[in-house]
């Protein structure tokens, strides 16, 4: 007996008399399809140590400005990571970072600098964020001010991996705080997992 294989199930996609898709598919996230494109990216604060007292420090800043490709400018950010440190002396509360939208004033404008960690996700890859997106580290007292005001304010002690899905149009900005909730003194980083729009893949 000869089986024969519908070529459309081998090699693509058929649509049944009840119009049911068939097909065979291979799942993968749409950060890891970004990667494999090249347009994947890393932004991570790097370690800013010696944040001290009950107020908010501004931790990152991040703006998009991006060039269309095929159409398209947009960066969509899958997720935010946040740690903070051992925190010293009086504990008052949990740490609690504030995400901005469109960050319009602060020194980590004014007294910008750069972050420690600006990296493509396809370590073979050669693709770059353009030189005018910017992204930007705070440090202990630094300020960040948002006339949009606040997005999300998350609170947690250690290492916190938040899917907190942002889209970022080209001129669009986001912004991270920490107020660490201590008397005495730690360290803390941000970092921004996210890619680029692809045109091409657009319904």
């Amino acid at each position: 007996m000869t089986v024969t294989r519908d070529p459309f199930l081998l090699y693509g996609q058929r649509v049944d008399g009840n119009g049911d898709a068939h097909t065979n598919a291979i799942t993968e996230s749409q950060f890891t399809a970004a990667a494999l494109k090249d347009g994947a990216y890393n932004i991570n604060t790097g370690l800013i140590t010696g944040l001290t007292g009950t107020a908010g420090h501004s931790i990152l800043y991040f703006k998009n400005d991006e060039s269309p490709s095929n159409g398209e400018s947009r960066i969509i950010i899958d997720a935010v990571a946040l740690w903070t440190g051992t925190r010293s002396a009086t504990v008052t509360d949990d740490p609690v970072w504030t995400i901005y939208r469109n960050p319009d004033g602060g020194d980590i404008i004014s007294d910008a600098t750069a972050v420690g960690i600006n990296s493509n996700s396809d370590f073979g890859g050669n693709s770059t964020l353009a030189t005018t997106t910017l992204a930007y580290k705070g440090k202990n007292g630094g300020t960040i001010t948002s006339t949009e005001g606040s997005h999300a304010i998350i609170s947690g002690t250690g290492r916190i991996f938040a899917g907190v899905p942002i889209v970022l149009h080209r001129g669009s900005k986001i912004g991270i705080s920490v107020d660490i909730n201590t008397s005495g003194a730690c360290q803390a980083y941000a970092a921004l997992i996210m890619r680029k729009v692809d045109g091409k893949s657009i319904v």
